[in-house]
């Protein structure tokens, strides 16, 4: 469930879901399903409803070349979600269990000479013929891996495909096959520090009835620090405390994400109120920011970083403006009549607005809107003073509009920003499945540019003004920086723009 509240400043709020304890965490609640090894020994990890794997025992096991089956096991470790009783845990161990099929002799290299062959062992990782880890790399440093010197083709048949698969670890490591013939490599690299992946290679002959698969390696890279309370970009020259104790809370950068506000041992998350000040003098007031440490880190958790404050004995009043006006951005058509202009100031009261419309256009024409308020009549400095007049920017969409050349991909549309996170991870980094083209000159322009134009075919995307998540690729999103979504019109504007991430996992807020 949602909650919407609509709060009209000086005053700000920042609200969290009602907390819900939900009993306590076991595997079964987890519920990881289709568990599996095949005959070659490549484990094939569950998919898991509830918290997140983490940890494994087991990265791969041996080929099986027997006449019957063999047990199997692994146990995973996975991370609590907050609110079960035993979140303070912070982890559980689930075994899994499945029994290894034998290889059939289309499988077996013994019995069929089109099988390939692995050099090395996939049992024994510090066999020399074994494909090496990567350990300490420099981010931005491709390292590359003869992948067909450690397979040799069968008798009859030669090795028709390489594949490269991982294991488990960070997506943020690319691993990527080219070449052909003997000359066969793989490109390993990451933009990320600290981060580590697992992967294996698999051989195909021709045929595609008998592949071989290699020892399980990891991909490591440099430049591991322990994560501090500078890394969150929080400005402590942001954020107040007023007099009724209202709390109003300090920035921090896109990248952090804060899992709970504390005042001493309390939490105040939710409330976002440390009390009044009736002590008849100013007082300070020290909150601990408690943020969750994210992956490319040696430390793990969260941190708590302090910040104080100034709280007044005496209520301060602000000076209405045109922040303080919550103006939403009014739609202007194609015929350039701009609509329902009257309601769409939330705080002061409507008093005129120019141009009462535009002209035409044949291209998308960025446009500005006068709004002429009146203050609220107290509350502020300025409250029974002169009217104020603000600026609003909006785009009108052309009658012959260009079509966009910049490929994106946008994901189901969502009333609002906070909704996208009650999704599970893996739907919204799998939903973004709509292809379409936008005016913007780039994918990173199309991030962040409010006006552009979004394109399904030759037509205008139909927005409805919900909020959609945008990728680069077809259901592929980095969920190691979060995301970001644009809000579309019906003639397919983007009217703002908004950067998010979601906790899975870990508990606190999604910014």
């Amino acid at each position: 469930m949602s909650t919407k509240i609509n709060v009209r400043s000086p005053f700000f709020l920042s609200l969290t879901e009602p907390t819900q304890t939900l009993g306590i965490f076991t595997c079964a609640t987890a519920k990881l399903t289709n568990f599996s090894v095949d005959s070659s020994g490549t484990i094939n990890n569950p998919n898991i409803r509830n918290g997140a794997i983490i940890d494994q025992t087991v990265y791969g096991f041996a080929v099986n070349s027997g006449s019957s089956t063999i047990s199997r096991s692994v146990t995973y470790t996975i991370s609590i979600p907050p609110n079960y009783t035993n979140s303070g845990d912070a982890t559980i161990d689930c075994p899994q269990t499945f029994n290894q099929p034998f290889q059939t002799p289309q499988e077996n290299p013994s019995e069929n000479d089109t099988c390939p062959t692995f050099n090395g062992s996939t049992a024994n990782p510090n066999n020399s013929n074994n494909v090496p880890n990567l350990s300490g790399i420099a981010i931005n440093t491709p390292q590359t891996i003869d992948v067909d010197s450690f397979f040799t083709a069968g008798a009859d048949q030669a090795i028709g495909s390489y594949t490269v698969e991982r294991v488990s670890g960070s997506n943020s490591v690319s691993a990527v096959i080219s070449g052909t013939g003997s000359s066969v490599i793989c490109t390993i690299q990451s933009t990320t520090s600290c981060v580590t992946s697992t992967f294996y290679f698999r051989a195909v002959n021709t045929s595609g009835s008998c592949k071989a698969r290699s020892n399980s390696f990891t991909f490591t890279t440099s430049g591991c620090a322990a994560y501090a309370c500078a890394d969150t970009g929080r400005d402590t020259t942001t954020g107040r405390i007023e007099q009724n104790g209202t709390v109003h809370k300090s920035t921090y950068s896109d990248s952090a994400s804060l899992n709970k506000l504390l005042y001493g041992s309390t939490d105040i998350s939710t409330s976002l109120n440390v009390g009044p000040n009736n002590t008849g003098s100013d007082r300070t007031i020290v909150l601990t920011y408690r943020f969750n440490v994210p992956i490319g880190y040696t430390n793990s958790g969260t941190i708590n970083c302090d910040i104080s404050y100034t709280q007044k004995a005496v209520q301060d009043l602000l000076t209405f403006g045109c922040g303080d006006a919550n103006i939403d951005i009014p739609f202007i058509s194609d015929q350039g009549s701009i609509q329902n202009p009257t309601n769409k100031v939330g705080l002061g009261t409507y008093v005129t607005h120019s141009p009462l419309g535009f002209q035409t256009v044949t291209t998308d024409t960025p446009r500005t809107i006068t709004f002429t308020i009146q203050p609220p009549s107290s509350g502020f400095t300025n409250s029974g003073g002169s009217n104020i007049v603000c600026d609003v920017s909006s785009t009108q969409p052309g009658l012959a509009p260009v079509i966009g050349t910049t490929n994106i991909y946008l994901s189901k549309g969502y009333q609002n920003v906070a909704d996208i996170c009650l999704q599970q991870q893996s739907e919204i980094y799998a939903d973004t499945n709509t292809e379409a083209t936008t005016t913007a000159s780039n994918f990173s322009v199309a991030e962040n540019e409010i006006g552009q134009r979004i394109f399904v075919g030759t037509s205008p995307f139909v927005g409805r003004n919900l909020w959609y998540v945008i990728s680069r690729f077809q259901g592929d999103l980095d969920g190691d920086r979060g995301f970001r979504v644009l809000q579309i019109t019906n003639d397919g504007i983007v009217q703002a723009v908004n950067a998010s991430r979601c906790n899975f996992g870990a508990g606190g807020e999604s910014n």
